[in-house]
C-alpha cells in the first residue's frame, strides 16, 4: 500500500474485512484500472474486495473536544 499513491489511507480493522483503504481516483475508468491492474495483480496477496463509493461527506473533522474524557 504504501508504493500506491491512489491510497491515501490505509487501517487495519475488526469485522468482515481486514483493511479499509481510502482510495482517490480522477474517473470510474481510472479506479478500475487501479483495482484491476494494481491492487489485484496477481502478486499480490489479496483475495476479494468491496467498493464503496461516498456521494457526499455530511461531517469531517479532526477536532476532538477533550471534555469527552473528563471522568467527573
Amino acid at each position: 500500500m504504501i508504493g500506491l499513491p491512489e491510497v491515501v489511507e490505509c487501517c487495519m480493522i475488526a469485522g468482515d474485512w481486514d483493511y479499509s483503504l481510502r482510495v482517490v481516483s480522477s474517473d470510474l475508468a481510472s479506479y478500475q484500472s487501479f483495482i484491476l491492474d494494481r491492487l489485484m495483480h496477481p502478486d499480490t496477496d489479496i483475495a476479494s474486495y468491496r467498493t464503496t463509493i461516498i456521494l457526499r461527506k455530511v461531517k469531517s473533522t479532526t477536532r476532538i473536544d477533550s471534555s469527552l474524557f473528563r471522568r467527573d
